[in-house]
């Protein structure tokens, strides 16, 4: 979503890495996404010269992320917790911080932090 892209460029330019799955469910050469809005692929693209951005397939994520962020699109419910099912099976330290930027309706963070109910879900 463009939401995801603006975070992801925002979080890297403020010095953080960022590690950006776009399809859980493919384990292959990850894809590079690009939006209508210019700017946001310019700072994207900056980003990922200098090395804060990396697009990666799920498993490349490293086990030692710090915080989840999970954007997708109000239809995209069930793979969002297709995706936090998956996460929950890795051999992570909990707890994380799961940021919700999903928009799923009222108890949307609910369902998701019923996946994964170790970690801190906002």
């Amino acid at each position: 979503t463009l939401h995801a892209g603006v975070m992801a460029a925002l979080l890297a330019e403020y010095g953080n890495q960022v590690f950006w799955c776009t399809s859980p469910a493919c384990e292959e050469q990850a894809c590079i996404l690009t939006f209508q809005d210019k700017e946001v692929n310019s700072y994207l693209d900056k980003q990922r010269q200098a090395g804060f951005l990396e697009e990666c397939s799920f498993s490349a994520i490293p086990l030692d992320a710090e915080v989840y962020l999970f954007c997708y699109s109000p239809t995209q419910l069930q793979l969002a917790l297709n995706t936090v099912e998956k996460l929950s099976q890795r051999p992570i330290i909990h707890p994380r911080l799961m940021i919700n930027g999903s928009t799923f309706g009222l108890q949307g963070t609910q369902k998701l932090k019923q996946y994964s109910p170790k970690d801190e879900w906002v």
